[in-house]
């Protein structure tokens, strides 16, 4: 049984955390400890703990334990993966690599390639540009396409002909088979890496002015 002095703010002259800590009404280790001993000390000599109740409340402390090694773990994991995957990006640094992802480059009127990838042999592929906007400025077609990792050469020109101006842009690309069936298409990106960018603590590979996460790389040479 529990004695009125172990429901009080403090045991044994140690303040017990307050419904309004920080804790959100749960108890630490040490707090759990000194509530269970004077809970020990203060019941009724005639009414001893009951068995079950005793079991539970340190199977309570068990889990409470436990918990807090695994988010200690947990914790120790992460900051593992974090160093590791900085580590693997910096080697990355002077390499050719292939990696998902629509984007392309334009500076000083020249643009990079607009590489995809096909499922299988198509009739008909239909390449659309987007601005940072996300207004379209260029569509391209070309038929009879090969399945595999593929290449387009582009201008870096609008519909019109006109230069457009420096910056990055975004593609997609639709294809489908001499039936008219839809083809799985992805759209890749391959370049050389010149640095490492850190954004919130995670590694992305700079491909002249285009970001690329680690999880899309495909290829490395």
């Amino acid at each position: 049984m529990m004695s009125s002095g172990v429901s009080s703010m403090a045991v044994n002259g140690h303040p017990l955390p307050s419904k309004d800590s920080g804790a959100k009404n749960s108890l630490g280790k040490e707090a759990f400890l000194m509530l269970l001993v004077t809970q020990l000390q203060n019941q009724d000599p005639l009414k001893p703990m009951e068995d079950k109740e005793f079991t539970a409340q340190l199977a309570q402390f068990s889990t409470l334990e436990e918990m807090k090694n695994i988010s200690q773990s947990v914790d120790g994991l992460v900051a593992s993966q974090t160093s590791s995957s900085k580590t693997t990006a910096v080697g990355f640094i002077g390499k050719e690599v292939t990696a998902l992802g629509g984007s392309v480059t334009v500076s000083g009127g020249a643009a990079g390639q607009l590489q995809y990838e096909l499922e299988k042999d198509a009739s008909t592929v239909n390449i659309q540009v987007s601005d940072a906007s996300g207004k379209v400025v260029r569509v391209i077609d070309k038929s009879d396409v090969s399945s595999g990792i593929n290449s387009l050469a582009w201008d870096g020109r609008d519909s019109q002909g006109n230069i457009l101006p420096d910056g990055g842009y975004a593609y997609e690309v639709k294809a489908t088979d001499s039936t008219g069936t839809a083809v799985l298409t992805k759209t890749v990106m391959r370049g050389v890496v010149s640095s490492v960018k850190y954004e919130l603590g995670e590694p992305y590979l700079m491909i002249g002015s285009v970001k690329v996460a680690l999880r899309n790389v495909m290829e490395v040479r």
